[in-house]
């Protein structure tokens, strides 16, 4: 048995954070161009309960999320992130342009565990070896084949199975 955890990294927009779940996509699209769009998004319902309790039993919580080239998105999902998720330390928030690839963020992301809304996100997450679990907030159907939960409850659940699973 170990006592090593997987490090969790967590997607921002409609992930934690309400992008486009409570307004039309399209409006969505068109207003994060807007200062003060990402700064004011209202957190998924559970977001900072979901962040806490993973920290309380050991395991290591990152943000990864991704950027338009605007003046200020990169500093207003931080500032979000210190304002709504305040126990992530600064040093563990990851704020890429769009277009990278997300693994960019390690070494070896082999074991370690990514939530996120995008399929693409989630499918090279896997090709690296990594976890992902898929989020899906809104009815929609998804392309992805690996694990797909409709909460953070559900994620929650996945990834507490998923460390029995290695412990035993």
């Amino acid at each position: 048995m170990t006592d090593s955890k997987p490090k969790i990294y967590l997607d921002l927009d409609n992930t934690l954070a309400d992008f486009s779940l409570s307004t039309p996509e399209e409006v969505a699209l068109l207003k994060m161009h807007h200062e003060g769009y990402f700064r004011n998004l209202k957190p998924v319902k559970g977001a900072r309960s979901f962040v806490e309790m993973l920290q309380r039993i050991g395991f290591p919580v990152y943000i990864l999320t991704k950027c338009i080239p605007t003046e200020h998105c990169k500093e207003e999902k931080r500032i979000w992130v210190k304002q709504h998720l305040p126990t992530i330390p600064e040093h563990n928030v990851f704020v890429l342009e769009v277009g990278d690839c997300k693994t960019i963020v390690a070494e070896s992301v082999a074991g370690d565990i990514l939530v996120d809304d995008f399929s693409e996100n989630c499918r090279s997450w896997e090709r690296a070896g990594g976890i992902a679990i898929k989020i899906v907030l809104r009815k929609r159907k998804t392309t992805f084949k690996g694990i797909v939960v409709r909460s953070l409850r559900e994620a929650f659940a996945e990834i507490l199975k998923m460390q029995v699973l290695s412990e035993g």
